[in-house]
């Protein structure tokens, strides 16, 4: 977010011009008040492309695997590349795998995202996140000219 420091003038390192880092969103929210009700809209959004940008960009290289979601020699036995719902569930191991995919599944219905629910849940909540962050710079604009 390299062209939001610039615009409002905001020295910090580079490594910290993300909306996951504390200092960065408490710089901006400094110079653009209502950048806060927005971090918080899109809270979800910057959490999850932080979990699943570490866990599988940087440590599986992409992520989607083959899974099954049902029994693989079953009617219901589908193998298709998947996605699990939470990124740092393959780093369990025994029970603790099974139980949090027990968890996944009574929470959301299944464990994994298809590769289309993936892809739609970060391209559409990524679109509106920029629209939106575009959005408020320039009613903060339109607010500095006013006065």
């Amino acid at each position: 977010m390299g062209w939001l420091c610039s615009y409002k003038n905001i020295d910090i390192h580079r490594s910290q011009k993300v909306f996951h880092k504390k200092k960065f969103t408490d710089k901006l929210c400094e110079e653009i008040p209502s950048f806060s009700q927005f971090l918080e809209e899109y809270e979800w959004l910057i959490t999850d492309i932080e979990l699943f940008r570490s866990e599988w960009i940087h440590r599986m290289v992409g992520g989607g695997k083959m899974y099954s979601g049902g029994n693989k020699s079953g009617p219901t036995g589908e193998v298709s590349i998947m996605i699990p719902i939470d990124p740092t569930v393959d780093k369990l191991k025994g029970m603790d795998y099974v139980k949090r995919i027990e968890e996944l599944k009574e929470a959301n219905g299944t464990w994994l995202y298809t590769l289309e629910e993936f892809t739609n849940r970060f391209s559409l909540g990524t679109k509106h996140f920029v629209l939106d962050c575009l959005n408020h710079v320039l009613n903060h604009e339109e607010i500095i000219r006013k006065v």
